[in-house]
């Protein structure tokens, strides 16, 4: 089956700036791709591309097996989209915002039924869009993306500025879309819980390039476990492991070694922390999260984690 998703050598540049270099992004068919990177990594930039709302500067986009620069019609057609904060008519109902939305496209009511389905808000149709909560208007984003029945559905900051029960019904909602919907799903969000939480596959960009791309299922496969070091300065003791080529990535008070080839075992950590005069209170091992590998990649090691 055709990638979702396939750029090959994307780029685009303003003026001297290159905002993408070089990027061979690939979203599987049937995916969740969490699409991560600090702001200013290019993520944005390559949406708009992907969209067909920014021309590439180099490099080539197919979705779904098609060209995006030769069949623009019919690609666009396969892609639903929210990006940024969806905007609605706050004084019309969900349904009957919907129904603008279906009138432009030529869809039948039954299209309007199905999207609340999908996104579980049926029962609120009827309600005035400025009765709803924060995360009722984001699953009404995301009922407008799926109306036409898409192939690829792009979502930017899906669960920004959720309360913990819109983020936990967003979650669940993109996690059961693929199967439920058969769509392909690719999520930009500074959120790694929730892309840790949900993505089947994960790529980020760091100063315009991709510098990691793979499946979740091989990321915990091969980093499954990484030792937790408490020192008073994570800071000094990361800057200390980095040269010694190993990577490391201060998170809070704490310093986190994932388990790769290069790694060191726990007591030889110890032992070249405290020769460097940093005090070690505990070491202990436990599963890697994604924020550390985001941390460790856009802390200067993108190198050892992309391999």
């Amino acid at each position: 089956m055709e990638p979702a998703v396939r750029t090959h050598q994307l780029s685009r540049s303003f003026g001297r700036l290159r905002a993408v270099q070089g990027v061979d992004l690939e979203v599987p068919a049937g995916a969740v791709y969490g699409f991560l990177g600090p702001n200013g990594a290019g993520k944005t930039t390559t949406i708009r591309m992907l969209l067909g709302l920014l021309p590439p500067s180099a490099g080539r986009i197919e979705i779904c097996g098609l060209d995006l620069a030769r069949e623009r019609r019919r690609v666009a057609s396969l892609i639903g989209s929210m990006v940024e904060t969806p905007g609605h008519y706050d004084h019309l109902s969900g349904r009957q915002n919907l129904a603008i939305t279906a009138g432009l496209l030529g869809l039948p009511a039954a299209a309007i039924d199905r999207a609340l389905d999908i996104v579980e808000l049926a029962p609120e149709s009827n309600r005035r869009v400025r009765e709803y909560s924060l995360g009722m208007r984001q699953r009404l984003g995301v009922a407008r993306a799926v109306l036409s029945r898409p192939r690829l559905l792009v979502l930017d900051e899906p669960t920004n500025g959720l309360d913990p029960r819109g983020v936990r019904d967003m979650r669940r909602l993109l996690q059961e879309l693929p199967g439920r919907d058969g769509v392909s799903v690719l999520v930009s969000s500074h959120a790694l819980a929730d892309i840790d939480e949900i993505a089947t596959h994960v790529g980020l960009m760091h100063e315009g390039r991709l510098v990691l791309q793979s499946s979740m299922q091989a990321l915990r496969q091969r980093y499954r476990l990484g030792i937790e070091v408490e020192t008073t300065r994570p800071r000094e003791a990361a800057a200390v492991l980095r040269d010694a080529g190993i990577v490391a990535s201060a998170e809070g008070g704490r310093l986190v070694v994932p388990t790769t080839d290069n790694a060191l075992a726990p007591e030889d950590i110890n032992a070249l922390l405290v020769g460097h005069g940093i005090p070690v209170h505990g070491l202990a091992a436990g599963a890697l999260r994604l924020e550390s590998l985001f941390h460790a990649v856009t802390g200067g090691q993108a190198d050892a984690l992309a391999a």
